[in-house]
């Protein structure tokens, strides 16, 4: 048994040696080998990495499908939250701005041009936006009001 390895072995050696004579000497079998090795390692790792990838895109698909139902859960509570303050009459977001006490006397001063509405705007303590926000809905209020007189 011991010479049927021997002489397998002296064979497989001359193979080698005719395999490496072919590709230019020892240094570029070498190289071959390297390759080859490198390939084989890409190869077998390949296959990690697209079951890893698949791994990853499952994963990130339960952390959205996860994610949603969170926010669809949040959303679900806020909405019933507003719904069981606004059935208690408790007033939700920001704040409405009411007429001052003195708008009926700065508001017929500004239409009439007595004051601008740069002057009439501290005397009432709003700002430039709230002013004409109240402006264009007092004005809407007087235009129903009239025609329901009419």
């Amino acid at each position: 048994m011991m010479q049927t390895l021997q002489i397998g072995a002296k064979k497989g050696m001359g193979m080698v040696k005719n395999v490496i004579d072919k590709l230019g000497g020892v240094d570029n079998a070498l190289k071959l080998l390297a390759i080859i090795a490198g390939a084989f390692f890409i190869v077998m790792n390949w296959s990690k990495i697209i079951s890893g990838a698949k791994a990853f895109i499952t994963l990130l698909a339960l952390l959205s499908y996860v994610a949603e139902g969170d926010w669809e859960e949040r959303h679900e509570l806020q909405r019933q939250g507003i719904a069981v303050a606004k059935e208690a009459g408790r007033y939700l977001g920001r704040p409405r701005i009411e007429y001052p006490e003195n708008w009926v006397e700065c508001y017929g001063r500004w239409k009439a041009g007595v004051i601008t509405a740069k002057e009439a705007m501290p005397l009432l303590g709003l700002k430039k936006d709230s002013f004409y926000r109240l402006a264009k809905k007092y004005e809407a209020e007087a235009l129903w009001e009239e025609d329901t007189e009419k």
